[in-house]
């Protein structure tokens, strides 16, 4: 009798585990899908993440531009912002060429806040242009991605912004390269 008890109780505790990992993970999800949008200093955090990306692209032979506006606050996180500016700049960077230049506004735009990323890569075929945000997708055609690339950084990028009620799009340079544009209300 005393072994049943215990089996049942281990078994009791297996399940609550389950449960609280499960609960736990509810709520992860439900944080990403309606993650607390606050009044976010774009432009500061611009400005204080940058410079270090602007380090490790001049490592690279590669130069950054940026051309931020002061005070574009939007509704938005930074826990869900970092990841997209670390992905859009890596993003950028793996496409760009050394002695390349990436450039990277910040501006209003209406009632939104217009984020942009550009390189002057080989841009991308037309007909991918509207794959390259899906899960695992990747079309690098660059001599630098001879390495694996698992093509999660623009799926982040895009699920992130639109659980912040944003959007995101990608168009082909005239010339050549690529612009990542993200879209954010604005909180004023």
């Amino acid at each position: 009798a005393n072994r049943s008890i215990h089996l049942i109780e281990r078994a009791v505790m297996r399940l609550d585990g389950l449960v609280n990992a499960y609960r736990d993970l509810e709520n992860a999800a439900a944080d990403l899908i309606f993650p607390a949008r606050v009044p976010t200093n774009l432009s500061a955090l611009l400005r204080t993440s940058l410079p270090a990306y602007e380090n490790i692209l001049a490592a690279q032979g590669k130069r950054l531009v940026m051309a931020v506006d002061d005070g574009v606050v939007a509704l938005a996180s930074d826990e869900l912002m970092e990841p997209v500016i670390e992905n859009l700049l890596e993003n950028a960077a793996s496409c760009t060429p050394e002695n390349g230049v990436i450039e990277v506004r910040l501006e209003p735009d209406g009632n939104e806040a217009r984020f942009s990323v550009m390189d002057r890569g080989p841009g991308v075929a037309p007909e991918l242009l509207s794959r390259i945000f899906n899960r695992a997708a990747s079309f690098r055609n660059t001599p630098q991605s001879t390495e694996e690339h698992q093509g999660l950084g623009l799926w982040i990028v895009k699920r992130n912004i639109e659980a912040l009620g944003g959007t995101v799009a990608a168009r082909n340079r005239r010339g050549n390269g690529l612009e990542v544009v993200v879209r954010l209300q604005l909180a004023n």
